[in-house]
């Protein structure tokens, strides 16, 4: 009967929170029915984009790296249009940026051999995440650009 009544008391608190997760939710909606309208856009993005991926045709002629394009959407969709904007140009900035640098050092690595090559790219990585790491804490740099 113990054993009964412990379990019962588990269930019905289990419920109660759900319950109470549920009301708040459903007062936030009601609060600010925008916060409702941005999750049904952001399932809707996530929805066209998954497209690329799930479609077979579509999947063999982008490949496996369109998960990224979800993924893309799933970081970058902000509140507000203002906000995606900004992030999705640090975004288009930083990869950008990012690309030319792995580029360059890849060359300069391939070009002094591949005896030095894993050291120039293990350095080089070092001191780019390093330099990256240490910019976030400027704050004019992390106010503008901390995303990208």
């Amino acid at each position: 009967m113990r054993l009964w009544d412990g379990l019962k008391g588990l269930v019905v608190r289990f419920v109660m929170r759900v319950w109470m997760f549920i009301k708040k939710a459903w007062n936030l909606g009601v609060d600010d029915p925008r916060k409702f309208l941005h999750s049904l856009k952001v399932g809707i993005a996530l929805i066209t984009v998954s497209l690329f991926y799930y479609m077979r045709p579509l999947y063999d002629g982008v490949g496996g790296s369109a998960i990224w394009a979800v993924m893309t959407v799933v970081v970058v969709f902000e509140y507000t249009v203002g906000g995606t904007l900004s992030k999705s140009l640090n975004r288009i900035f930083g990869t950008t940026l990012a690309g030319f640098l792995a580029l360059g050092i890849h060359w300069i690595a391939s070009h002094l051999g591949h005896q030095f090559e894993p050291y120039i790219m293990g350095i080089s990585l070092f001191l780019l995440a390093s330099a990256t790491t240490f910019s976030r804490f400027i704050p004019i740099v992390k106010a503008r650009f901390d995303y990208g």
